[in-house]
Order: C-alpha cells, then sequence, then structure tokens
C-alpha cells in the first residue's frame, strides 16, 4: 500500500533578512522587498507586513471566541435534555 497522498505538495521556503517575510528557495532573491530601495519604503513595506499578521491574529481570536461560544451553547442544549 502506498499510503495516504499529501494534499498539497510540501516546499520549503526561506526567510528573508531585509523583510522578514517567507519566500521559496526556488527563488534567488525575495520576490516581495527585491524592488524596493532601503530606507522608508522598506521599513513601510516591513510595518503594512506586521499589521496585516496582526490583523490576521485578531481574526483567528474572534474566530476561536465564537466557536468556543458555539460549542458550549451546543454543550447547554445537548446536556439540558
Amino acid at each position: 500500500m502506498a499510503g495516504i497522498p499529501l494534499p498539497v505538495k510540501i516546499r520549503k521556503s526561506r526567510k528573508c533578512n531585509r523583510c522578514t517575510m517567507r519566500y521559496k528557495v526556488v527563488f534567488n532573491e525575495c520576490p516581495h522587498c527585491k524592488d524596493i530601495p532601503d530606507g522608508s519604503k522598506l521599513e513601510e513595506h516591513i510595518q503594512k507586513y506586521h499589521d496585516r499578521l496582526r490583523a490576521n491574529g485578531k481574526v483567528g481570536m474572534i474566530f476561536l471566541g465564537v466557536s468556543a461560544l458555539l460549542t458550549s451553547v451546543f454543550i447547554v442544549f445537548v446536556l439540558a435534555r
């Protein structure tokens, strides 16, 4: 038996030293920041990236809270029978 194939091919990635974003190893340089010059533009790019990470984390926490609330309501209804 060959086993269960993975749904997505795993690709190796590398973290960029300039912008802290991850990119595929097949690229020689980071595609996110290769066209951005050093200085304020690069700092702005990094700040936007970190803002997006924080925003995604907040959305994730909202989903966790809603799922915990729905799970507790479901358990209360099941136990109330």
